[in-house]
């Protein structure tokens, strides 16, 4: 554990991508993770405390000093990257084995679970960001289609299972982008899709880890 760096991550409590990196962070037990939540991240800000670093202003990202690299700093951006080096750091827990089929399987499942976070998020900004009078509604139910046809696919995924001592990457993913939608897309009535019955029978599993606890989502 010395050999660890020093980790601050720029984030948000009501940010998904934030919040999958963050429950991660718990799963590997990295409970040094520093939290900055000084960024703000909307469409229409032009600078961000963390401008400097990160040029196009979006959260999570992730400082990194100290540890292997001495005392060189590096800032890491995009959640799947920070979530892939977080494991790494931690001894490859959440994720099967480097060049395993199951390894790109357990990512495909989080590419999905991102998939259908950008869809809300997108449903979130069109439909309380910009004004009521320019709301398109197309868009609205072009992306509220994207949340309906994705959640039968992420049923059918093999999810991992919620009493694991280390819940994969995958299973993190797919909670949080569920969580999501009950924020921004409730309308999608998800849990009456194909597969979503036993979909929230998994997910409401994934909240009784102590990692889903520890967690600040926005409650």
């Amino acid at each position: 554990m010395s050999l660890l760096p020093s980790l601050r991550l720029y984030t948000s409590n009501a940010s998904p991508f934030c919040l999958k990196v963050m429950m991660l962070a718990q799963e590997l037990g990295l409970t040094s993770l520093e939290l900055d939540y000084s960024v703000k991240a909307f469409p229409t800000t032009t600078h961000t405390p963390h401008s400097h670093l990160v040029p196009h202003g979006k959260i999570p990202a992730l400082v990194v000093a100290g540890g292997r690299s001495g005392t060189r700093e590096t800032v890491l951006y995009g959640s799947e990257n920070i979530c892939a080096y977080l494991d790494e750091i931690a001894g490859g827990k959440a994720l099967p084995p480097h060049g395993s089929l199951e390894r790109f399987e357990a990512l495909t499942t989080e590419a999905l679970a991102s998939a259908i976070k950008d869809a809300a998020l997108a449903l979130r900004y069109e439909r309380l960001e910009r004004p009521k009078e320019l709301l398109w509604q197309d868009w609205v139910t072009g992306q509220l289609s994207k949340v309906t046809r994705s959640i039968p696919v992420l049923a059918k995924r093999q999810l991992p299972d919620p009493a694991a001592e280390v819940l994969g990457l995958d299973g993190i993913a797919a909670a949080v982008a569920l969580w999501y939608v009950d924020r921004r897309a409730a309308d999608s009535n998800w849990r009456e899709l194909e597969g979503g019955k036993e979909l929230n029978e998994w997910f409401e599993r994934v909240k009784e880890r102590s990692s889903w606890q520890a967690t600040p989502f926005v409650r």
